[in-house]
């Protein structure tokens, strides 16, 4: 009958383990998920703000082309 406890009690205490490590992994893979949702916002961001920049760009060359042209110096 001792036996009997004892095997219960390890299957208990391993079915504990069991449970603690499933809710490690979801909480893991919660974080993670989180950090792939915040890399992606940055990369969105970073394009978003390359584009802004390259047009800001493209529209100062434009400028500096018509002052040149303007003073036929092209």
């Amino acid at each position: 009958m001792h036996a009997n406890i004892s095997a219960a009690e390890d299957r208990a205490h391993a079915s504990k383990g069991e449970a603690e490590q499933a809710k490690k992994n979801e909480e893991d893979a919660r974080r993670n998920e989180e950090e792939a949702r915040r890399n992606d916002e940055q990369a969105t961001k970073n394009a978003a703000d390359e584009k802004r920049r390259r047009l800001e760009l493209e529209a100062e060359l434009r400028e500096v082309r018509e002052i040149l042209n303007a003073r036929g110096n092209t």
